[in-house]
């Protein structure tokens, strides 16, 4: 075991330092004890959660490792697995084989995994992995709440650790993020903690060596369950090579160096090797870094100081105090820790808002670093006069209550703050974020919607300026590029569902002779339950149709053509009897589109091919090579003419073979017409 003399360094305030806390009064004790089951309590009931995002298969992982000693998910069958692992979004780089993310958390996780599984409980069960998440989850914002009290407790009195720890925890987003799921900050944060309050035991008196391959093992689990733990490590070692043992010393700016090398060569030297989770190459400093920092520390959606504003208390109390704080190595070393991190993910162009979050999860990693902070400068306060004390108190208490009130609140019990990232995407336009109108820590249904109405309604504005003209006839898929889709959902896998009771679709037609000739709109879509769908266009009824379950089918609506505006903007509106939600899913869904396309009839009769699937309904297979078959005794197609004149005489001519003898009865628009054998 490595050990390394007491540090030379005297503590910054002159007060004498709290006693260690295994002689806590009974009141903090009972504090604690409160506050950890308050904490628990809030992790495990709250509606909002995010198991099948990033954390989602790492339990399944776990289970993996106990049963078949692999990572390899595709060590269970498709049957087996309530996931397809060559369409999910994590797993399909990687062929389905392996598990994607961080290593750490399947691996910390088998203990847990291994006692559910003596009990019954199989994580290939999605309800189950998902209940086990949630349990874990608590538990570990609960442990983390009492370590923060643990460490506070070398700086300050009990009354003011627990309300230090509280807050930190109540307030920030190891609350509103580390809750909602088993995300690896919930795992790193407390190997972070643990690292910190090994460091201040030393540094303030209460131990008097440090175990270095304690603290080695500690780095290196936090960045096997987060690899922006690495900054942490960064940091440790700027700390240790201020200790007065050369060797030491010398030793934590080797390990530096190799680090810094680790990070730059990929960047120059592309290494096959380093690909992967914890490939340095991850780390893509192209984003302006004004626009990331205010993003990260300023903006309504993201901001730190927003979210939790009374971290800018211990901002500007760091600030006040450094000069007399900067001998502390400790206060250095979270200060570095701060600006390195902050600077990273605001410059990082692919990763500062976070993906689907909620508020500033990215700088999660410093919560630890930031409850440091706040007790040195607590402890410095003692040398200020008692009624600035008080006012910093005061201060303290007020800003925590509308960053618990966020975090606790809206956080964990607000299902439309989920929504909010999602309608619109905020991937897809991170500048969202610094809209002030609609922050997503005030999110509610109504604002939500009001503010994609707001966003599709600059969107469709915008685009109408590059909308080329529609080619009538030609299919518009449900991810074209070529229309405008309003009030659409984003498409999902194979189509795009309608978002409410009302959706549109605008297409430029272009100039064409005989603007009185029919048209016959096309509909090949889905449904959820069974749906009554009205079709208007131009604001004109049109017609409507019944869909009366998911599978897709064709549907055909005609559409006179003095409806239509030739060479100009048309609007096709579909609208919903009856949209509704699937367990677990805020979204209101109605239609699921796959197609549709504006045909146009002729004025006098034409010939129609087997292939041409826009006039065959139901009844019917798909076209084979040279026919179409009837499935059922009863098939329909739509027959597309026009105009018809009572004072001239048709004859409809059907080609085909049957499957052996086969007596054929057609009815015209449900007129008998008359029948044979083929």
């Amino acid at each position: 075991m490595s050990k390394i003399e007491r540090s030379e360094h005297p503590p910054v305030a002159p007060a004498p330092l709290p006693t260690p806390s295994a002689g806590e009064p009974p009141a903090a004790i009972a504090a604690v004890i409160v506050v950890a089951l308050l904490v628990f309590v809030l992790a495990y009931i709250s509606p909002v959660a995010n198991f099948n995002a990033d954390p989602g298969l790492a339990l399944v992982a776990s289970q993996a490792l106990i049963e078949h000693q692999t990572l390899r998910l595709d060590s269970y069958s498709r049957s087996e697995l309530a996931y397809d692992l060559a369409t999910d979004i994590r797993t399909r780089s990687y062929r389905g084989a392996h598990y994607p993310n961080s290593l750490g958390v399947p691996v910390l996780s088998v203990p847990a995994v291994w006692v559910a599984n003596r009990l019954g409980f199989d994580m290939l069960d999605q309800r189950t992995e998902f209940a086990t998440q949630n349990l874990l989850s608590a538990l570990s914002c609960a442990l983390l709440f009492v370590l923060w009290f643990r460490l506070c407790r070398l700086y300050l009195e009990g009354a003011a650790s627990v309300t230090v720890a509280a807050v930190s925890m109540l307030g920030t987003s190891a609350m509103s993020t580390g809750a909602t799921a088993l995300w690896n900050s919930d795992y790193s944060l407390i190997f972070v903690t643990l690292a910190l309050q090994h460091l201040a035991r030393r540094d303030t008196g209460h131990a008097n060596t440090l175990n270095l391959p304690y603290l080695g093992m500690l780095l290196v689990a936090g960045f096997a369950c987060r690899p922006s733990t690495g900054i942490f490590a960064v940091a440790v070692l700027v700390y240790l090579t201020g200790e007065s043992s050369r060797r030491i010393a010398w030793g934590a700016g080797a390990a530096l160096a190799g680090l810094v090398a680790v990070v730059l060569v990929p960047t120059v030297l592309p290494l096959p090797w380093m690909a992967g989770h914890y490939a340095p190459t991850r780390l893509r400093f192209t984003q302006p870094l004004g626009t990331g920092l205010f993003g990260i520390l300023l903006s309504p959606s993201r901001g730190l100081f927003v979210y939790s504003p009374f971290l800018g208390l211990t901002v500007a109390g760091s600030v006040r105090y450094a000069v007399s704080l900067w001998s502390d190595r400790l206060f250095r070393l979270c200060s570095i820790w701060v600006v390195l991190h902050t600077l990273a993910v605001a410059s990082n162009d692919g990763r500062w808002w976070g993906g689907h979050s909620f508020g500033p999860r990215m700088l999660i990693d410093l919560v630890p670093g930031f409850v440091v902070l706040t007790c040195l400068v607590a402890r410095s306060l003692h040398v200020s006069t008692p009624s600035t004390r008080r006012s910093w108190a005061i201060a303290y208490l007020l800003l925590a209550i509308p960053a618990i009130a966020i975090h606790s609140g809206q956080g964990l019990f607000n299902r439309a703050t989920q929504q909010w990232n999602l309608n619109p995407n905020i991937d897809l336009d991170p500048g969202l974020a610094m809209d002030w109108r609609y922050p997503q820590f005030l999110a509610t249904e109504r604002q939500v919607e009001d503010r994609w109405d707001d966003y599709e309604r600059r969107l469709v504005e915008e685009r109408r300026r590059l909308l080329q003209p529609y080619a009538p006839g030609e299919p518009i898929r449900f991810d074209s590029a070529e229309v405008i889709f309003v009030h659409w959902y984003e498409p999902d896998q194979g189509w795009r569902w309608t978002r409410g009771e009302r959706a549109s679709v605008i297409l430029r037609l272009p100039e064409f002779d005989g603007g009185g000739d029919l048209h016959v709109l096309e509909v090949l879509a889905g449904s959820l339950g069974n749906q009554r769908v009205s079709i208007f266009v131009n604001g004109a009824a049109a017609g409507e149709f019944d869909l009366l379950g998911f599978d897709p089918v064709r549907r055909r609506v005609p559409v006179p053509g003095d409806i239509l505006d030739p060479g100009a903007d048309n609007t096709i509106e579909l609208r919903v009897s009856d949209p509704a939600s699937t367990p677990g899913d805020l979204r209101r869904l109605g239609v699921a589109l796959r197609s549709l396309r504006l045909v146009p009839v002729a004025a006098e009769p034409v010939e129609i091919s087997f292939a041409d699937d826009a006039f065959f309904e139901e009844g019917f297979s798909d076209a084979e090579s040279g026919w179409r078959w009837t499935e059922q005794t009863t098939a329909r197609f739509a027959y597309p003419i026009g105009s018809v004149s009572a004072e001239r005489e048709y004859v409809l001519t059907i080609v085909g073979r049957g499957l052996g003898a086969q007596r054929v009865e057609a009815a015209v628009n449900g007129q008998p017409i008359g029948g044979d054998v083929v």
